[in-house]
């Protein structure tokens, strides 16, 4: 009975996650649908009834407002029309998905979208590619969950406005044009969403598949040192122990279960 009652209170705290506000969040656990997120029991913006006024836009309004921005399509922009684009993304409420990696960034998450021209050819201003990274910031409450939940690189969707500003550095790297050496010249375009809002409460998670004694299923997260429990969604067809999956799911601390109606992404 106490197993059934924490599972039903995990439940009911991790279906309220949300960020921003505290707006809906996004479908959950569509297979089909390649973006993900997260959320939290918080956001990054306070809606009380005693504040509405600092609380800034919730999750539904930035979502009604945000432009999706492909940000590979964008590198290209950047890439082929450098004068006219940088700094475009100045003051916009965008969404974003992508790519989130903790493991090389841990106290700053980014997405980036890169560009290179699939026939080596160089712009007007001899740059062999362009990078667009978007630095984010979340609440202190985002924080905390990100580095409990997040190990590695997941796949999330985010909303939020563009910071004013944007940097620019250039980076050179060796490599052989035409049986060559050659130096490979990029400029690398950096924005700011200093309060970023996680759509949905579910991740992307890989890693290998096992089977408890009990017939509980654990995912090996690829480092081999970390293993979460998983609950699958009810008729989801489940491959062998052994597999190397990709899952869509929910995560809670929740003693020995971390992901909660889990669905095989790949």
């Amino acid at each position: 009975m106490k197993k059934l009652f924490s599972l039903a209170l995990a439940l009911a705290v991790c279906f309220g996650l949300t960020s921003c506000g505290g707006g809906a969040a996004g479908p959950q656990g569509d297979a089909s649908a390649p973006q993900s997120g997260a959320g939290s029991s918080q956001g990054g913006a306070d809606v009380s009834q005693s504040e509405p006024e600092e609380s800034g836009e919730d999750l539904d309004a930035l979502l009604a407002q945000a432009e999706e921005i492909n940000l590979r399509g964008l590198a290209e922009e950047h890439f082929r029309n450098l004068p006219e684009v940088a700094g475009q993304l100045n003051g916009k409420v965008v969404k974003l998905t992508g790519l989130f990696d903790l493991d090389s960034t841990p106290d700053a998450p980014s997405m980036r979208g890169i560009y290179t021209p699939e026939d080596g050819s160089m712009n007007d201003a001899g740059l062999s590619s362009a990078w667009v990274v978007v630095r984010m910031e979340f609440s202190e409450e985002d924080k905390a969950y990100i580095q409990d939940a997040f190990q590695g690189m997941h796949y999330v969707t985010v909303v939020g406005q563009i910071d004013e500003g944007v940097t620019e550095e250039s980076r050179s790297s060796e490599g052989l044009k035409d049986g060559k050496a050659f130096t490979y010249e990029s400029k690398i375009y950096s924005y700011t969403m200093s309060e970023a809002c996680f759509v949905t409460d579910t991740f992307e998670y890989t890693g290998t598949l096992e089977k408890g004694s009990d017939g509980s299923y654990v995912l090996a997260y690829p480092d081999g040192k970390i293993r979460r429990g998983v609950q699958f969604r009810e008729g989801e067809a489940i491959p062998p122990e052994g597999t190397e999956v990709t899952i869509r799911s929910k995560f809670v601390e929740m003693g020995g279960v971390n992901h909660l109606d889990a669905v095989i992404v790949k």
